[in-house]
């Protein structure tokens, strides 16, 4: 029945023994099978909080834990603690997961802080998620426009796509694109 095998999968994903593909796949099954269940959801948010488990299963349980539904608080705090860790690979694993999260508001903080990370993958996927974050908000949309002075097509894609999707005014907006594309062309960030 269901409730042993979400039993089975929790005893494995929490059990460091286990083959860690089996982890992963452990994590990537509860997430599908069991949404809004709070032991499922607090065992996966300690793994994420663990900085010693193996970084794809962290990775793997930050994609469950947004496929579970709304975050709880437990798994809220859980995401803020990867933002804010020093391990790239996680943190960009948790921004892509939160791309999936209607209500990222929580996260805006470390999100803008994160969109202007050295680390290209990083900058890039804060940038997306900034976007959304930026309707109404001519700080945030003032940000989005800096990110195309950024040497990194990741980052300026990015951030060409989210001041798109506001719909700005082209007035304002169109002339700073011309520039971010003529830099990029002549490979010169403007600094």
């Amino acid at each position: 029945d269901l409730d042993s095998a979400v039993a089975l999968l929790s005893r494995i994903l929490t059990d460091s023994r286990e083959d860690p593909g089996l982890r992963q796949k452990s994590a990537w099954s509860l997430g599908s099978i069991r949404p809004n269940d709070e032991q499922v959801v607090s065992t996966m948010a300690s793994i994420l909080r663990d900085s010693d488990a193996d970084p794809k299963l962290r990775q793997a349980v930050a994609g469950s834990l947004v496929r579970l539904g709304a975050l709880t608080p437990a798994a809220t705090s859980a995401f803020m603690e990867a933002l804010r860790s020093d391990a790239p690979d996680l943190i960009t694993a948790v921004l892509r997961s939160l791309r999936r999260q209607p209500a990222i508001e929580p996260f805006a903080a470390d999100i803008l802080k994160l969109a202007r990370h050295e680390d290209e993958w990083i900058s890039a996927e804060a940038t997306t998620l900034l976007g959304r974050l930026a309707a109404g908000k001519p700080e945030l949309v003032a940000v989005l426009l800096g990110q195309l002075a950024r040497q990194d097509p990741s980052v300026l894609a990015n951030a060409a796509e989210a001041i798109a999707s506001l719909k700005p005014d082209p007035v304002e907006t169109v002339p700073v694109l011309i520039e971010a594309l003529k830099r990029t062309r002549s490979g010169s960030t403007g600094d």
